[in-house]
């Protein structure tokens, strides 16, 4: 999906809150036991004489599910 506002990227992470799956373990009341990557890919465009250039970057945040034993 295309973002192009940080409210929009805020919109999105919202979203995958709400897929997350949590259970209640000895060690952790809220322990994730689901994996999340959100990923930015970020275009920076300009003009340098009469040709287009650009760089571009990707970011990466990932939360793997904890490793705790449920139970």
């Amino acid at each position: 999906r295309r973002i192009r506002t940080a409210a929009q990227a805020a919109q999105v992470l919202d979203e995958g809150l709400l897929n997350r799956t949590v259970q209640a373990t000895k060690m952790n009341a809220v322990s994730s036991r689901s994996h999340a990557i959100f990923e930015m890919r970020l275009t920076q465009k300009y003009e340098s004489g009469s040709a287009e250039m650009g760089i571009q970057s990707k970011l990466s945040l990932v939360d793997l599910a904890g490793s705790e034993r449920a139970g």
